[in-house]
């Protein structure tokens, strides 16, 4: 399916935002299916309507865009997000489609940033894994946006996923960085929504705050 093919005008602004994520991830070179049909998705799908999948040579993705008060209401996404992790080479994406905001595209000072790193250790140091998790990635989103802002990216409704491999592209991020968090933002996205989640450990706080340095440095 070439997805730009259809008319984006004619769609709402949630369908509008779909086709961009599946833009990008056609542009970096999987096999997109935006809608998949039943006979399009593999058997753990079947009960279940996502609206987009991605199909890569060394991963998969299952997309849901949704509107912040339906993913607070409804317990789907964390049932699809469990179904999805627990077969290998796949991943869930969730992407909550953020209403009109100015305030959500203002980033926090520099040393904001730095003063979450230096909580987040200090929690981390106390066994206090998952806030240490949580300070370390709100600083991650803020230096990532940071960076995207100065190198004029298109942050997409301020959806990490995109923004780190937009930051990947443009050279702001290492392969291997890249990798490391793609794996850690599916800890970030089970932990923030509620889904059960693998135990956190002290060398997964440290990478998002290693990252998190070497984009402020840059």
């Amino acid at each position: 399916m070439h997805v730009q093919s259809v008319p984006v005008r004619r769609m709402s602004a949630e369908e509008r935002q779909v086709w961009k994520i599946a833009q990008e991830y056609e542009q970096r070179g999987y096999r997109v299916v935006v809608g998949p049909s039943q006979d399009q998705v593999p058997e753990f799908l079947k009960s279940f309507q996502p609206d987009l999948i991605a199909i890569g040579p060394d991963e998969s993705v299952v997309v849901e865009v949704k509107l912040g008060e339906e993913v607070r209401r409804s317990r789907h996404w964390a049932e699809l997000a469990r179904a999805v992790e627990q077969q290998p080479g796949w991943r869930f994406e969730l992407v909550v489609r953020s209403r009109p905001d100015t305030e959500l595209k203002q980033t926090i000072p520099v040393q904001k940033i730095r003063s979450h790193l230096d909580l987040s250790k200090r929690l981390s140091s106390q066994g206090e894994l998952e806030g240490a998790f949580l300070l370390a990635w709100a600083a991650l989103e803020a230096s990532m946006r940071k960076v995207s802002e100065q190198s004029k990216l298109d942050q997409l409704g301020m959806n990490p996923a995109t923004i780190i491999a937009n930051l990947y592209m443009d050279g702001a991020l290492s392969r291997r960085e890249y990798d490391d968090l793609q794996r850690i933002l599916s800890i970030r996205n089970r932990v923030v929504h509620g889904a059960p989640a693998p135990e956190i450990s002290e060398g997964t706080i440290g990478k998002v705050r290693d990252i998190t340095l070497h984009l402020l440095a840059q």
